[in-house]
């Protein structure tokens, strides 16, 4: 966890376990410059984008709206 934060994240956070940790970034080049540094040394270190929010409608799950329309 401190490696994360230490590295640029926003903030980390550890399972119950302590079996994964992961971190927020602002940007993706600080995410992957961070995951290229801890790949160094764990053997399993991911990058991930957030998947964007869903809302349910009548014709299934969609895109949940953004203010200023932006999607």
């Amino acid at each position: 966890r401190r490696a994360l934060i230490d590295l640029g994240a926003l903030g980390a956070v550890m399972t119950g376990t302590g079996s994964a940790v992961f971190g927020v970034f602002d940007g993706e080049e600080t995410a992957a410059q961070a995951r290229r540094r801890l790949g160094k040394r764990y053997r399993d270190c991911f990058l991930a984008k957030a998947v964007p929010e869903m809302e349910e409608t009548a014709y299934g799950k969609e895109p949940a709206e953004t203010p200023g329309g932006d999607q």
